[in-house]
């Protein structure tokens, strides 16, 4: 599971994303540079619209840019089923939504119509907000204001978050 800062009203490109194994991937300012040419397609789900689950093609592996919380530059390739969360909580930081990655036709279902989906059993007693925060980053935009996102089931967030100050730099 994973969580974006623009899902908590945060602007900022980070993103954090807490795997099967319980291990912690924090992402600042992440941008795919390439992607495998292979696609798996599985369920997907979202705080954004919790009640439902859609089929979502992502690439079986993703190559990702992003940056160490001291500012150092990294570069992390991510595959198996560790490739789907990253690139979901990404999607978010882009602006989209996994309803917009669905093939055209594919309608989300309801959580409960999913075989085997045991999520939001329990939430997270963890915010990006908190993780970021106790790594040292700071998360103030440049102009001293914050804004929340407003995401809806159109597939598209409203606009893309600031980067965290110092970031990489590259177009989006």
């Amino acid at each position: 599971m994973g969580v974006a800062a623009p899902q908590l009203g945060i602007d900022r490109a980070v993103a954090i994303v807490r795997t099967a194994d319980a291990e912690t991937i924090t992402l600042l300012n992440p941008r795919v540079i390439e992607e495998s040419a292979e696609t798996d397609e599985q369920y997907e789900g979202c705080w954004s619209f919790f009640d439902v689950r859609g089929m979502v093609p992502r690439p079986r592996a993703i190559t990702v840019e992003h940056q160490e919380i001291d500012g150092q530059r990294r570069i992390t390739i991510f595959e198996n089923a560790v490739v789907r969360l990253v690139a979901h909580e990404i999607d978010h930081l882009e602006g989209v939504l996994y309803t917009a990655r669905m093939r055209p036709g594919v309608e989300p279902v309801p959580r409960l119509r999913v075989p085997g989906d045991r999520s939001g059993v329990e939430l997270w007693g963890w915010s990006c907000r908190a993780v970021a925060v106790a790594q040292g980053a700071s998360l103030r935009s440049a102009d001293g204001v914050g804004g929340a996102h407003g995401e809806g089931t159109s597939g598209r967030d409203r606009r893309s978050p600031a980067r965290i100050p110092g970031s990489l730099q590259y177009q989006t």
